[in-house]
């Protein structure tokens, strides 16, 4: 007998093996390309789960090489412009292909990746905005789903990720009914520089009980 785990791909599994990023994941689930046979029971079972099958169909379908420039932007979070900037310069090389109707930029993600790791390196990472008052990893929840602060960017918009993999702005969580799980002091905070270093074990579940001691 088959077993039927042996018949069905996890979440990160089909994105592995479509080579595809979370930005259009969520695209062909949207699309209904790809549904999950365990929608009630996804958090037990500790994914979604996909048939084989349909994997495969979508798989054929899916013969187009990299993403659009609108993906790129919305994935990376980068704007159209810079990537523009970026094909002018020679630094970004893209392919025009017909795409619903209309002549569509293609590009390469490892292309995209490289180039975001790039701006990285010069940037540095940012833990708190006092603007906003939310710190790095922050909970915020919506009913019964959770999400999390995963970027605070010197500028441009805070992202926020949700345990669907989806992300989005920090203004788009509130809007969308998100609020924060606690609530941060307002006081004035000591600006005297102390270095202290943790290391976690990163985990992209967003309720893994390291997050609990973040929260804590």
């Amino acid at each position: 007998m088959i077993n039927v785990y042996e018949m069905t791909m996890t979440t990160n599994e089909v994105k592995g093996y479509l080579d595809i990023s979370h930005f259009i994941f969520n695209n062909l689930m949207k699309q209904g390309k790809l549904t999950p046979i365990n929608k009630d029971t996804w958090r037990l079972d500790g994914s979604f789960l996909f048939s084989r099958e349909e994997v495969e169909k979508v798989k054929e379908e899916c013969k187009i090489e990299g993403i659009t420039l609108y993906q790129a932007s919305k994935e990376y979070h980068i704007s159209m412009n810079q990537l523009e900037k970026w094909i002018e310069e020679g630094k970004l090389v893209y392919s025009l292909i017909e795409h619903r109707n209309r002549q569509t930029k293609f590009v390469k993600e490892e292309d995209i990746r490289e180039l975001v790791q790039q701006v990285e390196q010069v940037n540095p990472v940012y833990t708190f905005s006092q603007k906003h008052n939310v710190v790095l990893f922050q909970k915020f929840v919506k009913g019964n789903t959770l999400a999390r602060v995963i970027s605070i960017p010197k500028r441009g918009d805070i992202i926020v990720l949700d345990e669907f993999g989806t992300n989005m702005t920090l203004s788009e969580a509130l809007k969308e009914g998100y609020e924060s799980a606690y609530i941060l002091s307002d006081k004035p905070r000591s600006h005297h520089q102390r270095f202290v270093k943790f290391r976690f074990p990163k985990s992209e579940r967003l309720r893994n009980n390291i997050f609990h001691l973040i929260d804590n």
